[in-house]
């Protein structure tokens, strides 16, 4: 059984910091759904940290992205 839930992208601290605040106003609307993180690699022990999400996924940077543009790269990942 598929458990409706969020995926939100937040690749930097600032984008971090505004997944904090969404969050804390979804639970404020009493929305229990999982929510999922993505983030660069070294953030994932500071949003560990915060306990503010279910899941917390490190952005695998490792495949080659030389051709898109800043836009698709940190947007369209």
């Amino acid at each position: 059984m598929d458990i409706p839930g969020y995926f939100i992208s937040a690749i930097g601290s600032t984008h971090i910091l505004m997944a904090y605040n969404t969050v804390l106003t979804l639970r404020v609307c009493r929305d229990g759904r999982p929510i999922c993180l993505l983030v660069k690699p070294e953030h994932v022990k500071f949003v560990k940290e915060l306990e503010f999400v279910d899941f917390v996924i490190a952005f695998d940077e490792k495949d080659d992205y030389s051709t898109m543009t800043n836009h698709e790269k940190w947007c369209g990942m």
